[in-house]
């Protein structure tokens, strides 16, 4: 049984939104590895471009079908 799973259904994510988090975590460890790194510019926009991009990927995800 999965450990997700209730009495009324399942846990309201898909594997869209999923990816999205993903990315969305990405881009706070480019930020804190750029913070790290005496404020690594490369790195930090990095982590502004995967921010951005978790952001239009997770507008993107389409709602479940209930």
């Amino acid at each position: 049984m999965c450990p997700f799973t209730f009495k009324e259904g399942s846990v309201g994510a898909n594997s869209q939104q999923g990816v999205a988090l993903l990315v969305f975590f990405a881009s706070f460890a480019f930020a804190s590895i750029g913070m790290l790194e005496d404020g690594s510019v490369i790195l930090l926009l990095l982590a502004v471009v995967t921010f951005a991009a978790s952001v239009a990927m997770f507008l993107k995800a389409k709602p479940l079908e209930q």
